[in-house]
């Protein structure tokens, strides 16, 4: 079964389930009137539609609430127990499709059950912990884009802080919006107060500016811009929680089963207050960048290695460069035309790179890559290395394959 025909089939069964009030309602209205106009059904469907993602969306929350209330039990399971499986209702028919719409996808291939508990580890350990980085990497996978073969994977599932990975699934959205006719690259997008106050990697946005969409997008993904982010998520979705809710059903519907998102931007927990880490792992992103690679238009900005976001001179003219080593002149790799990166000081480095070659199309994904220093902190330059000869050895095993 392909992605669309999934995705309708899910949230079609999402309505079903959670709008089954409203929708007998409907049909109760219309009993013994005319059949219905293609531009009501359209409505209705419509309707349903956004009451699937929302509730989706509203799933995600309670599981994730439910986990860190396990996860804050004073007592561990006993030495050797299994984590007990969660409560699920008997017979429910949305987690059934949901696991048998991504059933069938090859990146699935070889993916082992959640751990929850190293989940659980991971989100109190960053609270103490220099770094949660790993040498290589905390988990790897390499795969076919077009078919989504596995073509090498080691610590797949295991549960990583994408940090600005996360903005792929911001442009994912927005695109699929330009897509459907809501949002236009022409856009004008004003800049809150929120968005100016965005710290970590900028553009330094100001209240009193706004830049067309398309100049955003390409901030959010050359600089990896976080400013940028927030500006754009206000105005995709109105708020940066409703984006998030929409980044969570999404990855819901992709299958993204180890993923909970929690920030537009992929910034350390606590930033805001009370925020928490964004969590996700190499399959999850693998299946992401896949995604994304069916949209044309996102290559555009991944493949990016040079834009002017402000001319000159007044204001000082800025200049977009390239984070992403695939893309660098002295670190690219043949063919490659994206995706993206991100790093903190407690994530580490990852990163998505898409390659090109022969026709062929591979996504490599490496995550939590930090070689540390005497005082346990992450050695950059050290860590740098490490990870870029790592994606550029598995991009030719993978086409070796």
């Amino acid at each position: 079964m392909n992605t669309p025909v999934r995705s309708a089939a899910v949230l079609l069964a999402a309505a079903a389930v959670f709008a089954c009030a409203s929708c007998g309602k409907r049909e109760s209205a219309a009993a013994g009137s005319a059949e219905p106009s293609i531009e009501e059904l359209a409505a209705r469907a419509d309707a349903l539609e956004k009451e699937a993602r929302e509730a989706v969306a509203r799933a995600i929350e309670a599981r994730e609430a439910l986990k860190r209330a396990q996860a804050a039990r004073p007592a561990d399971p006993a030495p050797g127990r299994a984590p007990a499986a969660e409560p699920r209702e008997a017979g429910d028919p949305l987690a059934a499709l949901l696991a048998d719409a991504v059933a069938d996808d090859p990146v699935d291939e070889g993916r082992k059950p959640a751990d929850a508990a190293e989940t659980a580890a991971l989100e109190r350990q960053r609270a103490v912990a220099k770094t949660v980085a790993r040498n290589p990497y905390r988990g790897a996978i390499a795969v076919d884009a077009e078919t989504g073969r596995v073509l090498f994977q080691d610590g797949a599932d295991v549960p990583c802080l994408p940090a600005s990975m996360v903005k792929m699934m911001d442009l994912l959205l927005v695109l699929e919006a330009v897509e459907r006719g809501e949002l236009r690259e022409s856009d004008e997008v004003a800049v809150s107060a929120r968005a100016a106050k965005t710290g970590g990697s900028q553009v330094f946005l100001d209240p009193r500016e706004s830049f067309t969409l398309e100049n955003m997008l390409y901030a959010l993904i050359v600089q990896s811009a976080n400013d940028a982010a927030v500006a754009v998520a206000e105005h995709a979705a109105g708020s940066c929680e409703a984006m998030v809710a929409r980044m969570n059903a999404r990855a819901a519907e992709l299958g993204m089963r180890d993923t909970r998102f929690h920030s537009v931007h992929g910034l350390p927990a606590n930033v805001p207050a009370g925020q928490l880490n964004d969590v996700s792992t190499p399959r999850d992103m693998a299946i992401l960048a896949r995604e994304l690679c069916r949209h044309p238009g996102a290559f555009k900005y991944t493949s990016c290695d040079y834009h002017v976001f402000r001319p000159g001179p007044k204001p000082p003219k800025f200049e977009l460069r390239t984070h992403n080593p695939v893309l660098q002149r002295e670190t690219r790799i043949a063919g490659a035309d994206g995706l993206k990166t991100g790093f903190t000081n407690t994530a580490g480095y990852s990163l998505a790179a898409s390659v090109v070659r022969n026709g062929r199309r591979a996504i490599v994904v490496t995550m939590g890559t930090g070689v540390a220093d005497k005082k346990g902190a992450i050695d950059g330059p050290s860590s740098k290395t490490v990870r870029n000869k790592t994606v550029s050895r598995l991009v030719d095993e993978a086409f070796s394959k």
